[in-house]
């Protein structure tokens, strides 16, 4: 069974080989770790490592699916080990300033209100051209062929 039809097998509430497994990608210092502990250090890719871990893989969609227009990004407040930085999507967070990579420590998002949806709602516009990748029969072409999902989603290791 692929990881794809096991995918649409389980939505559709049928019985499969497993429950899909998924990661959805690794912190840049983590294969670091891994590798002191013993990780080959082939395994240097999210694609790599689902694969030496036997993951079910999937294929990501490429195109731009975040705001058009995004809002200006910004460092919003800085100290001597961190920074508050609003980003495309609007979302204020802090980052720390020593290069470790970890979960976002999130402070403030764009809509609380009816009023600020109705302000936002114009960003996400699904039908912006820039959205889609001037290879786009290509990539269809080529996924109709696929044994995995397709999922948007960004390498992380």
């Amino acid at each position: 069974m692929t990881a794809r039809e096991r995918w649409v097998r389980t939505l559709h509430f049928h019985s499969v080989d497993h429950v899909p497994d998924e990661e959805f990608g690794y912190r840049d210092d983590t294969p670091t770790r891994w590798h002191k502990e013993g990780l080959p250090r082939e395994v240097d890719s999210s694609d790599k490592a689902d694969r030496y871990f036997d993951f079910d893989r999937r294929a990501g969609v490429s195109g731009d699916i975040g705001l058009r227009p995004p809002f200006e990004a910004r460092v919003i407040e800085e100290t001597e080990g961190r920074r508050a930085i609003m980003d495309g999507p609007g979302i204020t967070y802090i980052q720390p300033k020593d290069g470790h990579s970890t979960i976002p420590h999130y402070l403030d998002f764009p809509i609380k209100t009816r009023d600020e949806w109705q302000r936002f709602e114009e960003r996400p516009d699904p039908a912006d051209p820039g959205r889609l990748p001037r290879n786009l029969p290509e990539m269809k072409a080529q996924w109709e062929r696929r044994g995995v999902r397709l999922s948007a989603y960004r390498e992380h290791i």
